[in-house]
């Protein structure tokens, strides 16, 4: 990407993971993302595809969950996968972390809001908050997204959140998040 592009968003209906992924590639292109956020149906390998864009675009952070349904404007629908590409020209610094929430949600949040104080060089409640915000993929089948947004707001009381819930076509059985 250049300082003149737009983020580049891709989609694709296959249902095969490693299809759709090549497909989500070869709309991006060569672009030089700083991040790619993805969204896929939770049929889908989100490791899998986070991984073949991760080796891709060895600089950017890959981010992704599973969804409900997946649209950009290049197509929608379920059953299929969706990326965004954001370069350098729309970020100037990029950290992400997976929060482990099986020993509990603020214990998970604190360790994870730590570790990326660390790669940001400050600790998340010392951001500006007119410079940064957060994304946040929550897992969306154990109904802890209330107990997480809480100890994310602890963690960084001014910092603006926006994202949501992975989803699981609304069975509320399995969902997975990709960072």
């Amino acid at each position: 990407m250049n300082a003149t592009q737009r983020p580049v968003s891709a989609w694709s209906g296959e249902t095969d993971s490693a299809k759709a992924s090549a497909e989500i590639l070869a709309q991006l292109g060569d672009s030089v993302p700083k991040l790619i956020v993805f969204f896929a149906t939770v049929e889908h390998d989100g490791s899998l595809i986070g991984d073949v864009f991760s080796r891709r675009y060895p600089g950017a952070h890959v981010a992704g969950c599973s969804s409900n349904g997946e649209f950009s404007d290049r197509g929608f629908g379920t059953g299929g996968v969706v990326a965004l590409a954001l370069g350098s020209d729309m970020l100037a610094d990029v950290a992400s972390a997976l929060a482990d929430l099986e020993s509990g949600v603020a214990e998970g949040i604190s360790a994870a809001a730590q570790a990326l104080g660390s790669e940001v060089g400050c600790p998340l409640r010392e951001l500006d908050p007119q410079k940064w915000v957060g994304l946040g993929l929550l897992e969306g089948a154990t109904g802890r997204e209330e107990k997480i947004n809480e100890a994310l707001g602890n963690e960084a009381p001014l910092l603006p959140f926006v994202g949501g819930s992975a989803g699981d076509r609304i069975r509320f059985e399995r969902t997975w998040v990709y960072a």
